[in-house]
Parts: structure tokens; sequence; C-alpha cells
């Protein structure tokens, strides 16, 4: 596989090579893939044990099914199971996650949340392009939880998520995902999965009110 993603993350290993770091992949989202081809992680891509891979039960399972797991070389896990600074995990939430998936009932259940956030990020797009053409652009992700928005020139960003959090529409402020703040504030991150379905259509035509009353 060659495409630009995959090229990408091939030229990150080179770098960890020629280097000498480790990569910290952060997978919990890596399940989750709605459209398009599923790309190698770093730590499949990865020939010089340089890539430690972070996955959770939490995305897919549960939200609080605060569980999960790290694949790495053996000195890279004995390093960190060093330095760890809890007890470990519940016992009893450990067992059953075992049973789930030792009775294969984890890829039935992934295909399923699959299928349902795959309707409901769908059904976020069209509600953006009904409510909020011309005001914003917006990704269309193969994965994930969520929605990039870039609001158009003249907004401001700031005021929109005043006005829609007083509607009862709450985004992540694109601030918060870059180092200098300043010119990441027409930007924000909007979240699908957890919305119910008959909700997003309401919740993003009151985001669209809110960016309509903060254009300059």
């Amino acid at each position: 596989m060659r495409t630009p993603e995959v090229q990408r993350r091939r030229r990150l290993l080179e770098l960890a090579r020629e280097w000498d770091f480790l990569v910290l992949e952060d997978n919990v989202y890596g399940e989750l893939r709605y459209t398009g081809e599923t790309l190698p992680t770093l730590f499949a891509l990865d020939t010089s044990d340089r890539v430690v891979k972070i996955d959770s039960f939490s995305k897919t399972v549960a939200p609080a099914l605060r569980l999960g797991w790290v694949t790495g070389h053996p000195d890279a896990i004995a390093a960190l199971s060093a330095v760890r600074g809890d007890l470990g995990v519940s016992q009893w939430v450990a067992r059953v996650v075992e049973a789930f998936l030792a009775e294969e009932l984890y890829d039935p259940h992934l295909d399923k949340i699959r299928a349902v956030y795959r309707d409901k990020r769908d059904v976020a797009v069209a509600a953006l392009e009904q409510h909020c053409a011309g005001s914003l652009e917006s990704n269309v992700p193969d994965g994930g939880y969520f929605l990039w928005c870039t609001l158009a020139d003249g907004i401001d960003g700031h005021e929109v998520m005043k006005r829609a959090f007083a509607d009862g529409v709450v985004c992540r402020p694109g601030e918060r995902f870059f180092g200098d703040p300043e010119p990441a504030k027409s930007f924000f991150r909007l979240a699908f999965t957890m919305v119910p379905r008959e909700e997003i259509e309401p919740g993003i035509a009151a985001l669209g009110r809110a960016i309509a009353a903060s254009a300059r």
C-alpha cells in the first residue's frame, strides 16, 4: 500500500530510526473506520521496535470502561511498568471484558457500532450542508468520533461557541489543538457519536443560527 497516508507513516518511522526516538501511537479510534481503505498502524509498519501502540475499550465498548492495553517491545513495556503510578485496573472489569472477548462478541459489536456511527456521521454532514452552507467547511472523516470544521472569514469563533452553548450545543474550540491559539479561532471540533440520532439535525440547526448571529 503506497497511499500518501501510509507514505507519511513510513517517513515518520524513518525519522525515528535516523534520530533514535520512540513513537507513541494513539490507536484508540483505530477500530472505528466507516469508509475507505483500512490503513496499517505505525506498529504494523515498524521494523525497528520504535513504536509503542495504545488501544482502549472505552471508545468501542463503553465510555466509562477505563480499560485498554499497550503494545510494544518488551523493553519499552518494562520501562512503562516501572513508572506506573496506579494500583492497576479493576480486576472485575478486566475479567468481564476477558469473557466478552473469549465469547467472540467483540467483532460483531464493532460491526454494529460502526454502522450506527457511520449513519450518525452522514446525518451530521448532511445537516451541516443544510444549515451551515457558506459559513463553514467540514471534512467527512473515514472514522473516529469527530468532524473538523473551519469557519468562513468574518465569523467570530468565540462568539459562535458562546451562542451555541447557550442553545445547548457544545463544540471543542479549535485553539485547544494548536500551539498558537490565535490562528486557530476559526476552527472547532464537533462530536457526532454520543448524540442521539434524532438530536443531531436540530443541534446543528442551532449551530447554524449561532454562526449566522456571529458574523461580523
